[in-house]
Order: C-alpha cells, then structure tokens, then sequence
C-alpha cells in the first residue's frame, strides 16, 4: 500500500475516534443519510471506448500516449465516456499516487460505516461538458436515490469545487419535492462568482505530467462548456499603470482578441473562429447569470461552504503587451507593483470574498466555534484549492456535522 494512502487511513480512524469519542459515528443513535458526491473538473475518469483505455485516469496515456488514443476535445462521436471518480491517480502502480477522493471516502467509511455503491454515490459525469447536464444527472440520482431507500428518503450532497455550481443550478429549478429531500449540502471550494483560472487553462491547456508528455491542449480546452462558465462574472483588466481598462468585458469575444486573453489560435482566427469564441463566451454568461447571486429556493437548504485564505488568488487581470496576465506568479513577475490590486487572500484560486459577500451563515475559523447542523462557512488553511477535501480539520468538520444531521433525522 502506497504510504499516502496508509497516512489517509491512519487520518481516518483518528477523525473516527474523536466523532465517537464526541457521541457520534457507527453504533450511535441514527441512521445514515445517503450521500452523493459530486466530484469537480479533472475528478472523474474518462474513457476511451475505441481503445478501450482510461485516457484519463491511468499513467499510461498521459506518460506514453499512442495514435490509437481519442483525443481529449469533445465532439458528438461518443467514443470517450465517463468512468467512475477518480478516486485516486497512480504515478506508480502500487507505489505512488496522487490520492484525489480517498481521504473523504475513507473518513466516512471508519466513522460511519459507508460503503460506494451502497450509501455512498460518486456521481460520474463528463467533466468537458455543459455542467447544466450534471445538474440534470444530479436529479435523476436523487430520485433514484429515493426509489432505493424510500420515498421519504433524504440525502446529504457534498460538492467539489466546480460541481457546486451545478448543484445551485439543480436546487433552483427542481421541483419542491427534490428540494425537500436534501437534508444538507456540503460545498468544498464553490467558485460561485468563477476563477481566472479558467482562462489559465484555455490559454495554456493542462499538462499534469509537464509539457514534455501528453496533456489537454489549448484546442482541446477551448471545447469545454465548464471552462467558459467558470470565468469569472467580475472580471476586471487593469492597465499597466494600475487602472481599471475601461469597456473590458470578459465575455467578449473581441475583448479577447484586443488583450490576449485566451490561446492565441482562439483569437487569431477569422470571423468564423470569432464567431465560435463568441457562441462559447455567451454559454458562459448564460450559465453565470443563473447560478449567480443567491436565491429564497436554495437557501431553504441547509449548507456548509469549505474555503481557504492561505494563498492569494488572482482578482483582476493585467494588461501586457505579450498576452494579458491572468495568474499569481505572471502577475508577480512581470507586474509584482500591481499584485495588491490584482490579488486578494484566497486559496489561489477563489478569493475569500467570494465566499463571505454574501455567505450561507456565519464565518469560522475555530474548529470549536463550528455550529454543527446549522449552516456556516469554515474558513481553514487548506494548502491549496485541489486540497479542501482532503484537509484533515475540513474532514474532521465533515464528519461531526454529518453525525449531527443523522441525530435530527
């Protein structure tokens, strides 16, 4: 067993002792509530059906790709498919990993008995494509869900990153009843007001292993509805001299082509690429104006929001003659005299005030000030955005709150 997953497991058995220990967990008063687990952008495997390979999920196609291997754009032939969380990513079979969702799963496992596949869904979903469609998947789980354990069934959601913006989506247009059912939410590093890291990887696609092995290109990247409605509805261009860049908006097709904002294959077309630019860009604003703000619907769910001030997170672009700068280590680079205007304390990819204007219930930064079964947002030191659900006290909250929602159920 590779020893980060051994660590994991030890985690999980401490945050099992002390849910126990605190009159929570297995053997307590109270049933589980079925959870259903929305994994984020990256988090779920993907499938390639000619040549029967995980082309993402697996070391092999990313280390050692082969012609025989789809690519990574989305088109209509429905060769690529997805298959399963990606619970874990192995560098080195057996050896070395990247763990993803095995820290959570583990902790529910020891502290309250859950089993994937029995009261704990992961639910699988094309990551590239329009997060509206995981919305939609989200409902037909929950009644499936309810046709299992009863009609009268309530479910616990607990959301990563991205996917929390298809669960908003899904509690504003649902009916009642699927409303109803949904005992609490749980949201790890919602970008409700998007990232500028969505247009970091239109830019430069996503090479995990580094530029000298197989990754998602900018072209391939360009094809994904999710990265257009994660950019963020504020966005702000500032000058050189650190004003705001009168007239830019950030689902403008044009404004892209004038500032460099995205790869420069996607502006440097003709009309006919322009005019493709524009159609995504609208997709994006689109979707960001209906899960924008907050709403009576779904604030009749109780929910918990996970964030991090640890790092820095990028607020506004800056304008620069080679392509505008639209992450942390550019913008300090490059432009280090306009970093405060253009950072904000977050956990560098959301800043905080994302999170807390306006917030779902108080704001906590003590592990013992949390009001367990109520709805509060948990600010913790998190190492990065990637690492809110596997951080031990965000675990740790997790677990004694889920205890407490089985009590009152």
């Amino acid at each position: 067993m590779p020893v980060n997953r051994l660590m994991a497991s030890l985690r999980a058995r401490a945050i099992a002792r002390r849910v126990a220990a605190a009159g929570g967990g297995k053997g307590t008063a109270g049933r589980n509530l079925p959870i259903i687990y929305l994994p984020g952008i990256l988090g779920v495997k993907l499938h390639d059906r000619r040549s029967g390979v995980d082309i993402w999920g697996a070391p092999g196609p990313i280390l050692f790709p082969s012609p025989s291997h789809k690519g990574y754009a989305v088109d209509d032939s429905g060769d690529v498919v997805a298959a399963g969380a990606l619970h874990h990513f192995p560098i080195v079979p057996g050896l070395v990993e990247s763990l993803v969702t095995v820290d959570v799963a583990l902790t529910l496992k020891h502290t309250f008995g859950y089993r994937e596949g029995r009261d704990l869904v992961f639910l699988s979903h094309d990551w590239r494509r329009d997060y509206r469609l995981v919305a939609e998947r989200l409902e037909h789980e929950i009644r499936r869900v309810r046709m299992d354990f009863g009609p009268r069934q309530r479910v616990l959601l607990i959301g990563q990153s991205m996917s929390n913006l298809a669960i908003r989506l899904m509690l504003r247009q649902c009916s009642p009843d699927i409303r109803e059912s949904v005992a609490k939410w749980y949201a790890f590093g919602p970008p409700w007001r998007g990232t500028y890291n969505a247009l970091k990887m239109l830019r430069e696609g996503y090479h995990p292993a580094g530029r000298r092995f197989r990754g998602f290109t900018p072209a391939e990247v360009a094809t994904y509805a999710p990265c257009y409605q994660l950019l963020p509805v504020d966005g702000r261009m500032l000058s050189p001299d650190g004003q705001p860049v009168a007239g830019f908006d950030i689902f403008n097709a044009e404004c892209w082509r004038e500032h460099g904002l995205g790869d420069p294959a996607l502006t440097a077309g003709g009309g006919e690429v322009l005019a493709r630019l524009q159609s995504r860009l609208d997709g994006g604003r689109a979707f960001a104006a209906d899960v924008a703000g907050s709403d009576p619907l779904e604030q009749q769910v109780p929910q918990v929001w996970f964030a991090g001030d640890r790092n820095h997170a990028v607020v506004a672009a800056v304008a620069d003659p080679g392509g505008a700068l639209v992450t942390e280590q550019a913008i300090r680079t490059r432009r280090p005299e306009l970093a405060e205007a253009a950072l904000a304390r977050g956990d560098d990819h959301i800043p905080l005030t994302h999170l807390t204007h306006p917030a779902c219930g108080p704001l906590v930064r003590s592990l013992d000030a949390v009001p367990h079964g109520e709805s509060y947002v948990l600010i913790g030191q998190a190492h990065d955005h990637r690492a809110l659900i596997n951080h031990p006290p965000n675990l740790e909250t997790l677990a004694m709150d889920i205890a407490v929602m089985r009590s009152q159920e």
